[in-house]
C-alpha cells in the first residue's frame, strides 16, 4: 500500500532530521561545520547559527547546529525566534520545500553533500536565459531539480524491470518542464540548449542501467 506524503508546507520543523534542515561541509583540517540550510533562495534572511555548528564528524555537527535551530524555533536564544523558523511563507513555502527535496534525494540514494556541490557548480551547465543574477542564483535550484528527477527516475527504473527505459524518460521529462512552467518564483526561462542538455543527463543516467546489467560485471 502507497503511503500518501503530508505535503511539505503542512509539516513542522520537528518532522525533519537534523542533517535535513541543515547543510554540512567538511573543513579543510577534517572536522564538519554546519548551518541553516535556507536552500538556494537568496530571499531568505539566515540567522547566526554558524557558532553552533561545529563538530568532528558530519553528524556530530548537524546535531549541534539542528538543536540551535530546534531552540530558537521555540523562542529559546538571542533574538529567538527568528523570523524564518516562524510559522510563515519563509518557513514552509522556501526552507520546508528544500528539505523535502532533500530527503527526496536521500531516499533514492543520492549523497546530500555531493548534491548540493553539484548545484553550486551548476552555472555552466544550463545556458538558463534571464538577469544574470537571477540566473547565479536560480541554477542552482535548477539543477537540484533535476538530480531529483533523475534519481527517482532510476529508482523506478531499479525497481520495476518491466518499465521501459524510453517511456519513463519520456514521462520524468515532460513532468519535469511542466513543473519548471508552471511553478512561481522562477525568473529564469529555459533555452533550447538547457533541454538539451536535460535529454543528455537523462540518457547518460539511463545508460548506467545496460552497464549494471551488463553479463560479466
Amino acid at each position: 500500500m502507497t503511503t500518501e506524503r503530508t505535503p511539505f508546507y503542512k509539516r513542522t520543523l520537528d518532522s525533519f532530521a537534523d542533517h535535513i534542515i541543515t547543510r554540512q561541509r567538511q573543513r579543510k583540517d577534517g572536522n564538519w561545520h554546519a548551518v541553516l540550510d535556507c536552500s538556494f533562495d537568496d530571499q531568505v534572511s539566515d540567522p547566526d547559527f554558524s557558532p553552533y555548528g561545529y563538530g568532528a564528524t558530519r553528524e556530530q555537527a548537524a546535531e549541534r547546529c539542528a538543536h540551535a535551530i530546534r531552540q530558537d524555533a521555540i523562542g529559546i536564544g538571542k533574538f529567538a525566534p527568528h523570523s524564518v523558523l516562524k510559522d510563515g511563507y519563509d518557513l514552509h513555502f522556501r526552507l520546508m520545500r528544500h528539505w523535502e527535496k532533500k530527503e527526496r534525494l536521500e531516499a533514492a540514494g543520492v549523497d546530500l553533500v555531493e548534491a548540493t556541490s553539484r548545484a553550486h557548480d551548476a552555472f555552466a551547465v544550463w545556458n538558463l536565459n534571464g538577469e544574470w543574477l537571477n540566473k547565479v542564483k536560480q541554477t542552482r535550484t535548477f539543477d537540484f531539480d533535476v538530480q531529483l528527477a533523475i534519481a527517482e527516475m532510476m529508482v523506478q527504473l531499479r525497481e520495476y524491470a518491466s518499465l521501459d527505459p524510453d517511456e519513463a524518460k519520456i514521462k520524468a521529462v515532460t513532468e519535469f518542464k511542466a513543473k519548471f512552467a508552471n511553478e512561481v518564483g522562477w525568473r529564469v526561462r529555459a533555452t533550447d540548449e538547457t533541454w538539451a542538455e536535460l535529454d543528455r543527463q537523462f540518457d547518460e543516467a539511463i545508460q548506467t542501467l545496460d552497464y549494471l546489467a551488463a553479463p560479466g560485471w
